[in-house]
């Protein structure tokens, strides 16, 4: 606890000096997306969010892990699947996945270096929370990223021009996007079974970001992707 709070403040105090060009020398952010998976709660991702400190050799991924298990879509109907924000070391999220044979593909986000900051700030006030957090159409590992993300950002983002489909419930998105998605046929039957309920008509477009690919489509379209790389 100390020792964080000692690199919170040598952060804070390397914000206020002056920077060379390069922006997110001291705090660096990544959108992390993960390919699909077997499994129906793994069918669009997930997506996470990096934090690098190469000041610190610090290099950590904060994710909102849900419960998965063999009867996820029967838990999920019932409304008992619940989540909790979990940070680990990058190489071990990367692992994970490569594991399973499934790209890990890190997107650099294009922020000031104050808005970088903020941004661990969020994910260690989210930590803080605890667990037992909710999982649905609005609170899963996507929505987290593009909360926690869009808070951090000075001005607001202009994702214009949206694809139709935002015009409709979120539940019609998600369920676009599996359709997409080349095989996982089960899963896709599934996808409609879970996200055939009614969802609130009124939220905005950006409420409506909760599949990873639609949030890195949405972020570019903003300009707001500086490079992406897969990791290794």
């Amino acid at each position: 606890m100390v020792l964080a709070t000692m690199q919170w403040e040598s952060v804070k105090a390397q914000e206020n000096k002056p920077h060379s060009s390069d922006t997110t020398e001291y705090v660096r952010i990544s959108l992390l997306v993960a390919g699909p998976g077997t499994a129906v709660y793994s069918l669009f991702g997930p997506a996470a969010t990096r934090v690098e400190m190469p000041l610190y050799f610090k290099d950590q991924v904060w994710s909102y892990d849900s419960s998965g298990s063999s009867d996820f879509v029967e838990q999920y109907l019932m409304g008992n699947i619940r989540s909790c924000v979990k940070c680990r070391a990058t190489n071990a999220f990367v692992s994970t996945y490569r594991r399973e044979d499934r790209q890990v593909t890190a997107y650099r986000i294009k922020m000031t270096q104050s808005e970088a900051v903020k941004v661990w700030h969020l994910l260690n006030d989210e930590m803080n929370v605890g667990g037992d957090r909710p999982y649905d159409l609005y609170n899963n590992c996507g929505s987290f990223c593009t909360r926690v993300l869009l808070a951090a950002l000075e001005n607001e983002p202009d994702f214009n021009p949206w694809p139709p489909i935002f015009d409709e419930p979120v539940q019609n998105v998600i369920y676009d996007r599996a359709k997409k998605i080349e095989g996982y046929k089960w899963q896709k039957l599934l996808a409609k079974i879970l996200f055939s309920g009614k969802a609130d008509e009124s939220r905005s477009k950006t409420d409506k970001l909760v599949v990873p690919n639609d949030i890195v489509d949405a972020f570019r379209r903003a300009g707001l992707i500086m490079d992406e790389k897969v990791l290794e």
